[in-house]
Formats: C-alpha cells, sequence, structure tokens
C-alpha cells in the first residue's frame, strides 16, 4: 500500500526550517547550477569529488554538490556584522564512494561574520535542538580541532604522520597510533598525550577535568578556555542531555578548525547532521570574516520508520457505517494522539498497530 501522507523527511525540513527561524536565520535559496570553477578551487572542501557538470553557451557549470560554498561566496563582509542564515537545498552528489549520484535533500544553517563566543554556542544549540526534533535518542559529538592539533603538533611536524595519525584517530586505533610511533620513534610523552586525548570521552563534566592539563601542556590553554566557556552557556538547554565530547570524532581537517560535530540518532548507522567552524576556508575565499554551521542530511529521517514501518496507528474500516459516526469514532482517536486511517474496506497491504471494524449500527 501506498502512503499519500507527506514525506517525514519534508515534515522535519519543514519544523527546522521554523526553528531557526525562530531564532532569526534568515532563509537562502541557491541557484540550481553553478559556476563548475567554483568547484574546482574548492574541491578539497566538498564531501564527493563528483559533480555534474554541463555547457551552456560555452561556459561549464555544475548542478550543485554543496550549499556552503555557494551561500559564502555570496555573503558580503561588513565590519563587526555577523550573517545567519538557513537553507533547505537538494544537492546531487554521491552519497558513498560506488554510488550512483542522488538528488539529497538537506537543511542547514551558516552563520558567518564577526563571531564571538555566544553565536558559536547559539548553532550548538540549534544543532542539539534540531537532532532532538528528529529523535530523542541522540547525541551531539563535539571535538575542538585547535585543541587536538596543538596536541598533534607536539607529536611531529611531519604532515604525512599527522594526517596517517589522525585517521588513525578516526579509527580509535590506538594500537595503532602507539605501533606508528613506535616505528617513527614519535616522542612517546606527547604520543601518550595524544593517546588519552582520544580515550576520553563522555558529558563536559567528565571529560573537561581531564582535558585540562592535556591542554595546557599543549598550549591550548587559549582554546580550552574558549571551549569551556561556550559548554558553560548549553547548561540546561537541550543540548545538555545529547552532547557528548569525544577527540577521536575526527572531522575533515581541511575544512574545519576549531569546534567540529556530528550528530547520530538511535536506529540511524549513520550521521544525521555534521557541522563546525570554517575560518580556513573563508581565507582561502579570501575574506577575513569567520563561519561555523551545519547541514542536517534528510535521506537519512526515512530510514528512521524502518523500524516500526505502519501507514497509520489505527486503520478504521466503516463499511457502510453512517458518516456521522466514522466521523464521531476518528475524531476521538485522533484527540487521542493516533494517526487514523479510515477506510469502507480494509485494504491487501498496508500496516497498523490497531484495526477497528465498524458495524452499520455501531453508536
Amino acid at each position: 500500500m501506498t502512503s499519500a501522507f507527506i514525506s517525514r523527511e519534508e515534515t522535519v525540513a519543514a519544523e527546522l526550517c521554523s526553528l531557526f527561524r525562530r531564532f532569526g536565520y534568515l532563509p537562502y535559496k541557491m541557484q540550481k547550477f553553478e559556476d563548475y570553477d567554483l568547484y574546482v578551487r574548492f574541491k578539497d572542501y566538498l564531501l564527493s569529488d563528483s559533480v555534474i557538470t554541463f555547457t551552456d553557451e560555452g561556459k561549464l557549470l555544475a548542478l550543485k554538490p554543496d550549499v556552503t560554498l555557494s551561500l559564502i561566496r555570496s555573503v558580503k563582509e561588513e565590519k563587526g556584522g555577523i550573517h545567519k542564515l538557513f537553507y533547505r537545498e537538494s544537492v546531487y552528489r554521491r552519497p558513498r564512494p560506488g554510488e550512483p549520484i542522488r538528488e539529497l535533500l538537506q537543511t542547514g544553517l551558516e552563520c558567518v561574520g564577526d563571531l564571538d563566543a555566544f553565536a558559536l554556542s547559539e548553532v550548538l544549540l540549534l544543532a542539539g535542538t534540531a537532532l532532538v526534533r528528529i529523535s530523542e535518542e541522540a547525541v551531539l559529538v563535539l571535538s575542538d580541532l585547535d585543541i587536538l592539533g596543538a596536541v598533534l603538533d607536539r607529536v611531529t611536524p611531519d604532515a604525512a604522520l599527522k594526517k596517517t595519525l589522525s585517521r588513525l584517530a578516526g579509527e580509535k586505533n590506538l594500537p595503532g597510533v602507539r605501533a606508528l610511533g613506535k616505528e617513527y620513534g614519535l616522542p612517546a610523552e606527547e604520543l601518550e598525550d595524544f593517546c588519552v586525548l582520544l580515550a576520553i570521552s563522555g558529558s563536559p563534566e567528565e571529560v573537561l577535568p581531564r582535558l585540562r592539563p592535556i591542554a595546557e601542556k599543549a598550549g591550548a590553554s587559549g582554546a580550552f578556555a574558549a571551549l569551556s566557556g561556550i559548554l558553560s552557556t548549553l547548561k540546561g538547554t537541550p543540548v545538555e542531555k545529547v552532547l557528548r565530547l569525544d577527540f577521536s570524532a575526527v572531522s575533515n581537517g581541511k575544512y574545519y578548525n576549531g569546534l567540529a560535530f556530528r550528530g547520530f540518532v538511535k536506529n540511524l548507522p549513520e550521521q544525521v547532521l555534521s557541522g563546525g567552524q570554517y575560518d580556513n576556508l573563508l581565507t582561502r575565499m579570501g575574506k577575513s570574516s569567520r563561519g561555523v554551521g551545519f547541514a542536517v542530511y534528510l535521506d537519512q529521517i526515512p530510514l528512521l520508520d524502518s523500524a516500526d514501518e505502519t501507514d497509520a496507528d489505527v486503520l478504521l474500516v466503516y463499511g457502510k457505517t453512517d458518516p456521522e459516526t466514522v466521523g464521531k469514532k476518528a475524531n476521538a482517536l485522533r484527540a487521542g494522539g493516533k494517526t487514523v486511517l479510515a477506510l469502507p474496506e480494509k485494504p491487501k497491504g498496508g500496516t497498523f498497530h490497531e484495526v477497528i471494524t465498524l458495524t452499520e449500527d455501531a453508536k
């Protein structure tokens, strides 16, 4: 049976856009096609290296694989100004290597300009709130790449080794980290600090006391103080119960600096939200602004229904019962918070928690 209801991803997208608007974020709408040159120059920042291109009157265009690049390019810098924008767009890319290019619906926001601690904490608040709107069983995993980078700098100055260590960190492969350290003769104390950093994970209250001495030893006291200040503003908010610090949650180091975070919900195999600061990208684009944002991957949302795949809570089969009686019964069930599908006969397909059959003399 094919449901005629609005898809869950569309419903979630509308709810999140309404949430962002209440925080003063303004809608941003991008064109479906962009200059291919934009994606060539910044291909290191794309999630997929596959871009659909075509020629229009001799000009090479691309079917948008990304929103952030287009959005921040369009933002005009103003001294002391902050641009807060949200979007609901389809992008076109491969979800995973080897898969065909697909149209993927996503919503998200970008905060660009002279950012301060409040602006950063507000984005984290919205990310956590967005996750809870999708599912109450959610986790927002937060890392600070400035602290992680400072600790890693003490281990080795070699860029190739740092890249390998970051990959092993993302895999939580501490034996692999130690084996690499032994192979290349990396300093034991500094390497152990790196391993300790990767091993600690939990709520801010649990992690911050253990993080402080590692950050101070690495010369990242300022980054630690900034992180602590941001986290203190989130106490008592919806984010507090879903937030976890985990420095093994390594994100794209070329894209992000400072705060980097990912969102996961129960019963979804992959992250449903990804975001962080991208000052480095803005610098490469010739801008002096700072930026932070996140995207919610709405193509993941329908998978949540797989655990409880129903067309409605109640199927109300009314036969030849008079319309007034059917209406009263259906409205009573809906008033109790249930979704009700009323049909004269039971369909051949479809799944329901409950089936109620009315008789002609039902009252």
